[in-house]
């Protein structure tokens, strides 16, 4: 099912629910001046909206996407994560996504070319795996992190890997979690262990699982404590049945631990949808070189799983020097739209900490982040009503000039927050596709030429973006290019 980007009802649910947009949108806040400038229009709106339309028309038999109206694809899509293919190349460690990367085609619904179609990118693994401190109080509780050897340029892939194994819908059944773990090789179960795990306070399931370790420790205390000498035969027995039973618990407690913190969503799709997916449908994957690189508020990779792959890629956002940490974040997009506070009770939900310039108080950084990260969800939340509006009423020439300017100095708050990941182009992509083809309407046509100038531009730069962060082999970034071209078509 394919349904209309911008909507009222998609712009209402986005902007309130975290701001987590299912689109493509705005950039990096410059903007053509001249765009500014356009006077009011003086003709009559019908006569401009016929000179638009045959406009278009004339164009469409050139262009290859459409840019004044886009569909999304439905968020009821599986995704096969279960995908037989290479190993991944130059890789030597394996890592676990902490957040859902979503599987969203930019808001555009267009034809499949085969894989051929695809550009071969290199998988430049210039990093190690480094210990860090411990960070519970089990001596097992240690985490590891991923560290550059030497200078990494923006859009550098880091990494491209298949998931370890992946589960079914609702994905965090313990039956099936420990029936996948079984099936692993000793190298691999061991792997597992490297891996950081999630406090008991994360979930249900592991208080649950904890409750039950801590009531079999309280049957067993009293006959543990008793030499062999001093036990009874049927504490003999209670033992001999009871031990096994503790150290099973344990084990599986050990393991949903690691998966809660380090699991990666395959699909973009809210939970209470999950159920009416096909059995068997993959929602969650386990990625052992991804889940090595630790989460920060302000991170310098982007990671996304590409479904047709059936791989987790990880490409870098900025230049990142020898010895620096490789990072990325938890929430995909949301937290540039909250602040330290509610950042870190959900990173606790997910027994994560975080200590970057964003969220330690004492960094000199700190209330710019804070400031910008407020704005940013104000405007956001602004911006929702002005395509509410929008989307049931004309708007008037000034109205969108300052529904562009406020997109514009929210891209600006996003890049002052650190963000530099396809969130400042789902935004932008509200420019290409509502916000500059409604202005298009309503100036005057000698003005349009200009108008569709800033449009493409706003199409370059979400290119260039979706290329650093997917790379050119996917087809997320296929569709922002094709957006481009259409747009130099129609000019």
């Amino acid at each position: 099912m394919l349904r209309k980007p911008s909507t009222a009802s998609a712009a209402q649910a986005r902007a309130t629910d975290g701001i987590n947009f299912d689109r493509l949108a705005l950039g990096d806040g410059r903007e053509l001046k001249a765009d500014e400038q356009l006077p009011p229009s003086s003709t009559g709106e019908a006569a401009k909206k016929r000179r638009y339309k045959k406009r278009t028309r004339r164009s469409n038999n050139s262009k290859s996407a459409a840019v004044g109206v886009v569909e999304d694809i439905a968020e009821t899509e599986p995704n096969n994560a279960n995908v037989d293919g290479a190993e991944s190349p130059t890789s030597d460690t394996d890592t676990v996504a902490t957040e859902p990367f979503p599987q969203f085609q930019l808001g555009r619904a267009l034809p499949q070319h085969p894989r051929a179609f695809y550009v071969e990118i290199p998988v430049l693994a210039h990093y190690a795996l480094r210990e860090l401190p411990n960070v519970g109080d089990d001596e097992d509780d240690n985490d590891e992190g991923l560290f550059a050897t030497q200078k990494i340029e923006p859009g550098t892939r880091i990494i491209s890997e298949q998931p370890l194994f992946t589960l079914p819908a609702p994905g965090d059944q313990v039956p099936q979690l420990m029936a996948a773990y079984e099936n692993l090789s000793e190298s691999d179960q061991e792997r597992i262990w490297k891996l950081r795990p999630a406090a008991a306070e994360a979930s249900d399931a592991l208080m649950s699982l904890r409750f039950l370790i801590d009531k079999l420790a309280v049957e067993l205390q009293t006959i543990m404590y008793k030499s062999e000498a001093e036990r009874t035969a049927e504490e003999k027995t209670t033992l001999s049945e009871m031990r096994p039973k503790s150290q099973f618990a344990m084990n599986v407690y050990r393991v949903a631990a690691r998966w809660h913190a380090n699991k990666c969503s395959l699909l973009d799709m809210p939970l209470d949808q999950r159920a009416d997916l096909p059995n068997g449908t993959p929602v969650a994957g386990l990625f052992i070189e991804r889940a090595h690189i630790r989460h920060s508020c302000v991170p310098n990779c982007f990671a996304s799983y590409d479904a047709d792959l059936g791989r987790m890629n990880v490409h870098t956002t900025r230049d990142v020097a020898p010895g620096e940490e490789l990072t990325c974040s938890s929430f995909a997009d949301t937290m540039y739209y909250s602040n330290a506070k509610d950042r870190k009770q959900e990173l606790f939900s997910w027994g994560l900490t975080c200590d970057c310039e964003a969220c330690d108080e004492k960094h000199p950084k700190f209330n710019v982040h804070e400031t910008a990260r407020q704005r940013a969800h104000t405007r956001a939340v602004l911006l929702n009503d002005v395509l509410t509006r929008l989307e049931k009423e004309d708007m008037t020439e000034d109205d969108l000039k300052t529904a562009q300017k406020l997109l514009l100095d929210l891209v600006r708050d996003l890049k002052t927050s650190g963000c530099e990941s396809v969130e400042t182009v789902r935004w932008r992509n509200i420019l290409v596709d509502r916000i500059l083809p409604a202005r298009a309407l309503v100036v005057p046509e000698a003005e349009m030429l200009v108008t569709w100038q800033v449009i493409l531009h706003h199409a370059k730069e979400s290119e260039t973006v979706g290329k650093m962060c997917y790379g050119e082999d996917s087809e997320n970034y296929r569709v922002l290019k094709q957006t481009r071209e259409g747009t130099e078509a129609t000019l």
